[in-house]
C-alpha cells in the first residue's frame, strides 16, 4: 500500500486542474524502458488493468515514438500479453495500428513477429479455454443422476444442452476475442506487399478457425473482408510503392492459394454460395495471369466448380465442367491409369445423361425466375467463363453428347454403363426401356461417387419413355404404365407428368375419371419448338397439322421440277442476275450501314466510360464520405476515452482513501484471536480490495470453512487404506517400464538371430533347388508325355462317370417327382381330413350352443315362474291382511259408540301396522 501511494502522489495531478493544463505525459514515463518496467511491477502487484493504460499510453504518445528501437518491441509483447489476458480486443487493434505507423517501412520485421505473437497467444488461449469447458462439462458430482433440478428447470426455459452453456460462457468470450484478432490482423496486412505472405498466412488460419468451430457466419463475413480487400489490391485508391503487384506471379500464386483454401473450406462447412464467389475469384485471378495454371490447380478447380455447380442445380455446367476435368487430366497427367480413366468417363457419362431434357430457350426463360431475357443471357455468360472454355455459348445436352461420342470418351466407361447411354440415347423401345435400366440403376447404387446421379437419370428415362410412348399409342391406362415403370410409384408418375405439362416438353392430358393419360390430345398445338434428339420413330399428329404447308410446298417445287426442269434453271439464272446487277449498290448500302454501326458503338462506348467515369467520381465521394465519417467516429471515440480515463482516474482516487480506512480498521482487529485467524488466511492484496464488511464476512467465511475441513478430514480417514496400494503401484510402474524395455531388446535380438539362420536355411534351399533342377531337366519332356497319358485315362474316366452321375441325376429327378406328387396326394388327403375335423368340431360346437341356449331358456322360465309363484304368494297375504282389517272395522262398528269428545280426538284409525310401528316408537312393548 505504501508503494502505490507513492505510486499515485507522483502519477496522479493535483485537484482541481483540467485535463487542457496537464503534461502530455507525467514525467515518470518519459522514457520507454521505464513505463515498461513499472507496467511490470503493475501487473506483479495485481494491477494489470493499470499497467495495459500505461503502455497504451506510451504506444499512442507520438512526441516519443518517433523512432523505433527495440525497446518498442518488449513494449508491445507486453502490451499484447495484458490484452489478451484482459480480453481487451479494441486495445490491442489500437495499439497494433500505433505501432504499425511507429514501424513504417524501417521495421518490418518487428511488426511481424508482433502480430505472430498476438496470433498465436490467442490461439493458445482458446486452446485453453476449450479444455477448460470439457473439463468443466465432465466435472459430474453424481454419475448415476441423469437430471439435476437445475438442468431440468434450464430445459424448460432453453434449447441449449449443459455442455452449450458451458461453451458460452467459457468458450465463446475467446472465440470472439480470437476473431477479432484475425480481423484486426488482416486489416492491418493489407495491400501490403512485404507482408503479403504473412497476410496469406493469416487468412489460412482464420479458414481453419471458422472450420474447426463450425464457424459459419463468421466465414461470411471473412469470406467478404477478403473479396474487399482484393479489390483494393485490383482498384487501389492511391499508387504506393509497397502495394501489391498482381503481375507477380509469386503475389497472384498466393491469392490463388488462399481462394482454393477458401473454396475447399467453403465446401466442407456447405456454404456453397461462399464456394460460388471463392469460384469467381479464382477465375478472375487467373485471367489476370499471364501463365497457364498448374495442372493440379486446374483439376482442383474443376472438381470444386463442378461440385458447386451439381449442388446450385445446374446440370448442364456441371456436366461441362466435368468434361474439362476428364480432358484435363487425359492430356496433362503422366500416370493416367485405366482405373482413374474409366471412373472419370463413368463419371462424365452420367452427369451428360442427368442434364435435364429442356423447351426452347424462350419457354425455358419463361419458367425461370428471370425478369428479362438479359438477366438470363448474363448468368449464362457468367458461368460459361467459369468454364474457361474456348466457346462462348452455354453448352447444351445435345452438344455435350455428341462430344462424347466424337472424343471417344465412351472406350473408358464402365460396360454397364455403356448400356445405359445405349438405352437412353439411342434404342427406341418403350416397353422395356425400364426394365433394362433397372438394374443399371442398382449397379450405379453400388458406387458411392455415381450414386447420386440416379435420381436426375430416372427423370430422364421417364421422359424418353413419355416421348416414345407418345409416337406409338394415342393413350394409356394409369395402371399399364405404372407396371412399365419398376422404380416409380402413381403418385410419383403423377407428379412428373404434371411438372412435364407444366415445363412444355411433353403434350400429355391425364384423366382422373377413366384413369388414363392421352398423349398429343390437341390437334392444333403441338410441344414447344426444339430440336429432335433422342430415339424418334415418328412425330406427332399436331406436329404433323403444323408441318403440313411446309411440306406441301416442298413436295409442288418437286413436282414442278420434274415436269420442267428447264424452267427452274431459268429462274435461277434471272435470280443470279438480278442479284449481281443490285451488288454495287448493296454494297455501298452496307459499307454506310458499318460506317454508321461503327459510329453508334463509338458514341456508346464513350456514353459508357463517361457514365463509368460519373460513377467512379460517385464512389469517390461515397469513399471521402465514409473516410470522413470514420474520422470523426474515431474523434469521437478518443474523446470518449479520454472521459472514461478521467474517470478512472477519480475513482482511483476514492479506492485508495477507503483502502487506507479498511487498513486502520484491520489493525483493529488484528488484536482479537478470531480476527487474527481471519486476516492470516487473506492476502496482503486481497487484504487492499476489501473493506471492513468483507473482512468480516471472510471472517464467518473462515468459520464456516474450518468446519467443513474438520468433516473433510473425517471423510478423509476412510480413504487411506487405498494409499499404500497406490504408493506401491507407482513404485512398481518404473521397474514393468524397464522390464518392457529389457524384453523388447531381448526379443529384437532373437528375432535378427532367427532372420539371420531363416536367409542361410534359404540360400541352402536355393542351391539344392538349383541342383535338383539340373538334375531333372532330362526327364522333363518323358514326364509331359507322363501327364499327357495321365490326363487322357483321366478325361476318359471323367466322360465315364459324368454319364453315370447325369444317369443318377435323372433317376434321382425321376424319384424326386414321384415322392412331391406323393407328398402332394398326401397333403390333399391331410387337408381334406382337417377339412373334415373343422366341420364336425363346428357341427359339435353348434350343438353346443343350442344347447346352452334351451339351458339358459329353461332357467329363465323357471325363474319366471318362480317370481309368479312369489307374486302370487304376497298377493295372498295381502288380501288376507286386507279381510283381517275389513274383520276388525266392522266388529269395531258393532261396539258402543264413544262420546263425542274421543271420538273427535282418537282420529281415523290405521292398519294393524301403523299401530304397530307407533308403538314401537312410543317404546311400549310389541304385540306380538
Amino acid at each position: 500500500l505504501g508503494a502505490h501511494s507513492l505510486f499515485f502522489s507522483f502519477s496522479l495531478p493535483a485537484r482541481g486542474r483540467g485535463r487542457e493544463h496537464q503534461p502530455a505525459m507525467p514525467p515518470f514515463f518519459i522514457k520507454p524502458e521505464n513505463a515498461l518496467g513499472k507496467a511490470r511491477d503493475l501487473e506483479n502487484v495485481g494491477k494489470p488493468a493499470l499497467a495495459l493504460e500505461t503502455l497504451h499510453d506510451v504506444i499512442t504518445n507520438r512526441r516519443y515514438n518517433k523512432q523505433w528501437t527495440k525497446v518498442h518491441e518488449d513494449i508491445m509483447v507486453k502490451y499484447i500479453d495484458l490484452c489478451i489476458s484482459l480480453r481487451k480486443a479494441h486495445l490491442a487493434k489500437d495499439g497494433l495500428h500505433q505501432y504499425r505507423n511507429i514501424v513504417g517501412q524501417t521495421a518490418i520485421s518487428s511488426l511481424e513477429t508482433i502480430i505472430k505473437h498476438y496470433l498465436q497467444s490467442s490461439e493458445k488461449r482458446v486452446e485453453e479455454a476449450r479444455g477448460e469447458s470439457e473439463r468443466v462439462a465432465l466435472d459430474v458430482d453424481d454419475l448415476e443422476a441423469s437430471e439435476t433440478p437445475e438442468s431440468l428447470l434450464l430445459a424448460m426455459v432453453s434449447d441449449e444442452g449443459a455442455k452449450d452453456r458451458t461453451d458460452r460462457v467459457v468458450l465463446t468470450p475467446w472465440l470472439k476475442f480470437l476473431w477479432e484478432a484475425y480481423r484486426t490482423v488482416l486489416d492491418i496486412l493489407r495491400n501490403n506487399a512485404k507482408l503479403e505472405s504473412l497476410y496469406q498466412d493469416t487468412a489460412k488460419q482464420a479458414f481453419k478457425f471458422c472450420l474447426n468451430y463450425e464457424r459459419k457466419h463468421e466465414f461470411r463475413r471473412l469470406c467478404d473482408l477478403l473479396r474487399f480487400h482484393l479489390q483494393q489490391v485490383i482498384n487501389p485508391k492511391t499508387a504506393a510503392p509497397n502495394n501489391i503487384n498482381l503481375n507477380s506471379a509469386e503475389s497472384l500464386q498466393l491469392h490463388l492459394e488462399v481462394r482454393f483454401e477458401q473454396l475447399d473450406v467453403a465446401s466442407k462447412l456447405e456454404l456453397w454460395q461462399e464456394a460460388y464467389k471463392a469460384i469467381e475469384d479464382i477465375a478472375l485471378l487467373m485471367e489476370r495471369s499471364t501463365k497457364t495454371p498448374k495442372p493440379q490447380m486446374l483439376a482442383l478447380y474443376y472438381t470444386k466448380l463442378s461440385t458447386v455447380f451439381w449442388m446450385s442445380k445446374d446440370y448442364v455446367y456441371h456436366a461441362a465442367a466435368c468434361h474439362r476435368l476428364f480432358h484435363l487430366s487425359k492430356e496433362l497427367k503422366k500416370n493416367f491409369s485405366n482405373e482413374e480413366a474409366q471412373a472419370l468417363a463413368s463419371t462424365v457419362l452420367l452427369a451428360t445423361l442427368s442434364v435435364p431434357i429442356r423447351a426452347s430457350q424462350e419457354v425455358e426463360m419463361q419458367l425461370a425466375e428471370y425478369a428479362t431475357p438479359e438477366q438470363h443471357t448474363e448468368k449464362q455468360v457468367r458461368l460459361t467463363n467459369l468454364l474457361r472454355s474456348n466457346s462462348l455459348n452455354a453448352p447444351t445436352r445435345e452438344e455435350l453428347i455428341q462430344e462424347l461420342v466424337n472424343l471417344n470418351i465412351m472406350q473408358y466407361v464402365d460396360f454397364e454403363l455403356k448400356d445405359l447411354f445405349h438405352w437412353i440415347e439411342r434404342e427406341f423401345h418403350p416397353l422395356q426401356l425400364c426394365k433394362k435400366v433397372q438394374p443399371l440403376f442398382e449397379h450405379i447404387a453400388k458406387q458411392e461417387q455415381l450414386k447420386k446421379y440416379i435420381e436426375p437419370l430416372r427423370n430422364i428415362v421417364l421422359v424418353r419413355l413419355f416421348k416414345q410412348l407418345s409416337q406409338i399409342y394415342s393413350s394409356m391406362k394409369v395402371s399399364t404404365l405404372c407396371r412399365l415403370i419398376p422404380f416409380a410409384d402413381a403418385f410419383q408418375i403423377e407428379k412428373f407428368v404434371v411438372q412435364a405439362i407444366k415445363d412444355q416438353y411433353l403434350q400429355m392430358r391425364l384423366c382422373h375419371r377413366t384413369k388414363s393419360i392421352s398423349f398429343g390430345a390437341n390437334m392444333f398445338t403441338s410441344q414447344a419448338d426444339e430440336v429432335d434428339e433422342g430415339p424418334q420413330l415418328q412425330s406427332l399428329q399436331s406436329e404433323m397439322v403444323r408441318s403440313q404447308l411446309t411440306t406441301l410446298s416442298k413436295r409442288l417445287h418437286q413436282a414442278v421440277d420434274l415436269i420442267n426442269p428447264a424452267a427452274r434453271q431459268q429462274m435461277l439464272q434471272r435470280r443470279h442476275a438480278a442479284i449481281y446487277e443490285n451488288l454495287p449498290g448493296k454494297v455501298e448500302r452496307e459499307h454506310r450501314q458499318m460506317l454508321e454501326r461503327k459510329g453508334i458503338i463509338e458514341k456508346r462506348v464513350e456514353y459508357i466510360e463517361a457514365l463509368g467515369k460519373i460513377r467512379a467520381n460517385e464512389e469517390l465521394e461515397r469513399q471521402q464520405r465514409q473516410r470522413e465519417e470514420a474520422r470523426q467516429q474515431e474523434a469521437a471515440r478518443l474523446a470518449e476515452e479520454a472521459e472514461r480515463r478521467n474517470k478512472q482516474r477519480i475513482e482511483r482516487e476514492r479506492e485508495e482513501i477507503e483502502k487506507q480506512q479498511a487498513m486502520e480498521r484491520l489493525e483493529n482487529m488484528r488484536k482479537t484471536a478470531i480476527g487474527l485467524r481471519t486476516l492470516e488466511t487473506l492476502k496482503p492484496e486481497d487484504l487492499a480490495e476489501m473493506d471492513a464488511d468483507e473482512i468480516l464476512a471472510k471472517q464467518v467465511e473462515q468459520l464456516e470453512k474450518e468446519r467443513r475441513e474438520q468433516a473433510t478430514k473425517l471423510r478423509a480417514q476412510e480413504k487411506r487404506v487405498d494409499y499404500l496400494e497406490r504408493a506401491k503401484r507407482l513404485e512398481e510402474l518404473p521397474l514393468l517400464k524397464e522390464h518392457l524395455e529389457h524384453t523388447k531388446k531381448e526379443n529384437e535380438r532373437l528375432w535378427n538371430e532367427q532372420l539371420h539362420v531363416r536367409i542361410e536355411a534359404a540360400k541352402r534351399d536355393h542351391a539344392l533347388a538349383l541342383e535338383t533342377k539340373a538334375r531333372l531337366l532330362p526327364v522333363v519332356a518323358h514326364q509331359k508325355d507322363f501327364v499327357k497319358q495321365v490326363m487322357a485315362r483321366r478325361t476318359a474316366e471323367y466322360q465315364r462317370l459324368k454319364e453315370n452321375y447325369e444317369a443318377a441325376l435323372r433317376r434321382q429327378e425321376q424319384e424326386r417327382a414321384a415322392q412331391e406328387a406323393e407328398r402332394e396326394r398326401r397333403e390333399r388327403e391331410e387337408e381334406l381330413r382337417q377339412q373334415k375335423q373343422r366341420q364336425e368340431e363346428e357341427a359339435r360346437r353348434a350343438q353346443q350352443q343350442k344347447e346352452d341356449e334351451e339351458r339358459a331358456e329353461k332357467q329363465r322360465r323357471e325363474r319366471e315362474a318362480f317370481t309368479a309363484k312369489q307374486n302370487e304368494i304376497a298377493e295372498t297375504q295381502r288380501r288376507r291382511e286386507a279381510e283381517i282389517e275389513e274383520r276388525k272395522r266392522r266388529e269395531a262398528g258393532s261396539a258402543p259408540a264413544p262420546s263425542s269428545s274421543s271420538s273427535s280426538t282418537a282420529g281415523p284409525q290405521g292398519s294393524w301396522r301403523d299401530r304397530e310401528r307407533e308403538r314401537q316408537n312410543a317404546g311400549g312393548p310389541s304385540s306380538a
